[in-house]
C-alpha cells in the first residue's frame, strides 16, 4: 500500500539536483534526497551529490559512499527536526524515464529497509531538463507522483536549523552528554544496495 500521496520539494534541494546535473552534463549522475514524513506527504529539503570518488560514465553511475554516508550524517544534525534518507536520484540518458533491471534491484533494497517505501526519482534532458519521481513500495510497484517546488508549503519547523535561528538571530547551545551522547535513530542502515558498500550508516 502506498504510503506517499504528496511531494513538496524545498528550493535547495532542486537547486542541488539541478546543480549537480549541469555540471555532469555528459555522463549519468545522482544524489540522495533527505527530507522528513508528515503523513502522507513526504517533503525534501536536501538533496546530496553523489561525492568526489564517484564513477561518472555515459551510462554507468556510481556513488562514492563514504562520502555520501558523512555528509548525510553532518547535514542531518544541522537541522532542529533531523533530517532522514527519503530516497535517491539519478540521471538517465536521454529521454529513458523508467528504470533499468539494476535500478530494480537497487530501489526494492532501498525500500525492503526503510519500512514505508522510498522516493527514486530520473532526471533526463530531452533537450529540456526533466525530473520524474517515483514512490516505490514492495513487491516492487512504481508509484508516478507529480510534485512541488516550494519553500512556503514546508513547515518552518522542517527548515530551522539546530544552533541557529535566524528568525531571532541568535545562536544556542543544545547541551549535549561528552560521555554517553545520544544517538539518532533517523538514519535506517542500509547494507547492500551497492555491492557491499553502505549508502546510509545508522547515526
Amino acid at each position: 500500500m502506498d504510503t506517499c500521496d504528496r511531494i513538496i520539494i524545498s528550493s535547495r534541494a532542486y537547486n542541488a539536483i539541478l546543480s549537480e546535473t549541469s555540471d555532469k552534463i555528459s555522463t549519468e549522475t545522482g544524489g540522495i534526497l533527505l527530507g522528513r514524513v508528515i503523513g502522507r506527504i513526504w517533503f525534501i529539503i536536501e538533496s546530496i551529490d553523489p561525492g568526489p570518488n564517484s564513477v561518472f560514465e555515459i551510462s554507468h553511475f556510481e556513488y562514492d559512499t563514504e562520502y555520501v554516508n558523512y555528509l548525510a550524517k553532518v547535514l542531518s544534525k544541522q537541522y532542529k527536526e533531523g533530517l532522514a534518507v527519503l530516497g535517491l536520484w539519478h540521471r538517465h540518458p536521454g529521454s529513458l524515464d523508467t528504470f533499468s533491471h539494476a535500478d530494480d534491484i537497487t530501489n526494492s533494497e532501498f525500500v525492503r529497509l526503510s519500512g514505508i517505501g522510498a522516493i527514486s526519482a530520473l532526471v533526463n534532458i530531452d533537450p529540456v531538463l526533466r525530473l520524474t519521481i517515483y514512490h516505490v513500495t514492495l513487491p516492487l510497484k512504481y508509484n508516478k507522483l507529480s510534485f512541488e517546488v516550494n519553500d512556503s508549503l514546508i513547515s518552518e519547523n522542517l527548515l530551522e536549523y539546530k544552533y541557529f535561528s535566524a528568525k531571532k538571530s541568535s545562536f544556542r547551545f543544545v547541551e549535549v552528554d561528552p560521555i554517553k551522547p545520544k544517538k539518532s535513530k533517523l538514519f535506517t542502515s542500509i547494507k547492500g544496495i551497492f555491492g557491499t558498500k553502505k549508502i546510509i550508516e545508522a547515526l
